[in-house]
């Protein structure tokens, strides 16, 4: 042995004194010597036969092999890459050399105890590379750790194991609050389109207008609108699409069916598609995560290279709905977004189309609430074509969806009530965003309290 590390070796059996006084039959260990690393060995993935052994790399199992390195239960402990990561091994594995292990018949302490030891140290932070997170035993050995007498190591471990097992059942019950949130948000919008939420305001309440009523004054001032606007420019009126209605349920009395191309004004078009610019310019545009269901991320731009004139037909204002048109998830085509405030230098990018929707508050309410709902949304779904893992929809697929469109006072009275029963939950729903980060602050306050003596 070199005279360097046999002076480290005995450094490291030698007796330790620690930062602060520990509980009556405790002790200070260099951790070296309590749980000394072993380097894996290389295991290419090509030679790895499929058995029951699990192949553990420095970010967890990573295959299955018919032999192992280690006997008995083992700590593995990340060397390259996720270097410090610590994993348990209850059955004979198999560690790489992205990795080290300890075997229990080589710990000098409880494995469980050592385990819930090395997580509590956050061993990540002993990484000093410069390129591939590495750890260094000579740094791992030359830690000074607080070992109790071994009849507490196991009660220790085990009350660990005890209280994390609570904190993962209060973990996964938010889980299940945070899924059952998403999961009423989606009823309630069920209810509002299908009329179920209102069903009791209907019959307390007589309507002097119906849907009907409503969608022809719509289609009224949309006429009257597109005549003002092209006056002398001797162009056409164009009748907005209708939507399919083959096949569609039955609506509550004084409802009719509406496609979102009847609830615009005109001036429907896909978005741009341009490179970014080199630098600042007078246009931006928005990228495509600036859509969210709450409304327009402004933050999330480009610069654009071209001028206002060019831009003037895709600048956003108030009361444009923007329908994202592709995407890889079911979950984001199709998701729509209100420009509640537009912005004379801002417009919208090719993945989105504009349907600006008729000049009222309520109006513009209703249709975002409509369109979301998941009867539109499974009707949408299924006209949207997969291109390459990509779903699309077109501006003729958009048009042929079935909205409800109520009475205009009937509207109002739901979009009230949804405003009104989602704020009510966003409260809780805040409280679980914020608890979400709580079950990983309870279990590093466990281990610091074990490790201070207090837990036992």
């Amino acid at each position: 042995m070199g005279a360097r590390k046999m002076a480290k070796s005995v450094a490291a059996a030698g007796p330790v004194e620690g930062p602060w006084a520990l509980p009556d039959g405790w002790r200070w260990e260099r951790l070296g010597r309590v749980l000394p690393l072993t380097y894996g060995k290389a295991l290419k993935a090509s030679e790895r036969n499929s058995g029951q052994i699990p192949v553990y790399g420095s970010a967890g199992i990573t295959g299955m092999h018919d032999s192992s390195l280690t006997h008995e239960p083992s700590l593995i402990v990340g060397r390259k890459g996720s270097a410090g990561a610590v994993y348990y091994a209850e059955v004979p594995a198999y560690a790489i050399d992205t990795a080290y292990f300890c075997a229990r018949s080589s710990a000098k302490i409880d494995l469980r105890f050592g385990f819930h030891l090395l997580t509590h140290l956050n061993l990540r932070r002993l990484d000093q590379s410069t390129a591939v997170p590495s750890l260094g035993r000579d740094t791992y050995n030359d830690l000074i750790v607080p070992i109790p007498p071994e009849r507490i190591q196991t009660r220790l471990a085990a009350r660990i194991d005890q209280l994390f097992d609570e904190i993962g059942d209060g973990e996964a019950a938010l889980a299940r609050a945070r899924a059952d949130m998403a999961t009423w948000r989606k009823a309630l919008l069920k209810a509002a389109a299908a009329g179920e939420l209102t069903a009791d305001w209907r019959a307390a309440t007589a309507s002097k207008e119906t849907g009907g009523d409503l969608l022809d004054r719509i289609l009224a001032a949309r006429r009257t609108g597109w005549s003002r606007e092209t006056r002398n420019l001797g162009k056409r009126y164009t009748d907005a699409a209708a939507p399919m209605l083959a096949g569609m349920p039955g609506l509550p009395i004084g409802w009719a069916w509406v496609g979102i191309e009847q609830l615009t004004t005109g001036g429907i078009r896909n978005g741009l598609s341009l490179k970014e610019a080199g630098g600042p310019t007078a246009v931006k545009g928005l990228k495509l995560d600036a859509l969210q269901p709450t409304g327009i991320d402004w933050s999330r731009t480009r610069y654009l290279p071209i001028g206002l004139d060019r831009a003037a037909p895709y600048l956003l204002k108030g009361g444009d709905l923007l329908i994202s048109r592709a995407n890889g998830s079911p979950d984001f085509v199709g998701r729509c977004t209100m420009v509640d405030d537009g912005r004379d230098d801002t417009v919208f990018p090719d993945t989105a189309i504009r349907y600006p929707i008729a000049d009222d508050a309520r109006l513009r309410a209703w249709a975002r609430l409509a369109w979301n709902a998941p009867q539109s949304r499974a009707q949408m779904l299924a006209l949207a074509k997969s291109t390459a893992g990509i779903l699309k929809i077109s501006q003729g697929d958009i048009a042929a969806v079935a909205l409800p469109l109520p009475p205009m006072a009937e509207i109002e009275e739901i979009v009230a009530r949804v405003e009104r029963l989602t704020a009510e939950a966003e409260a809780g729903a805040d409280d679980l965003v914020l608890m979400k980060f709580l079950p990983a602050t309870l279990r590093q306050s466990v281990l610091a309290a074990a490790f201070r003596g207090e837990l036992a």
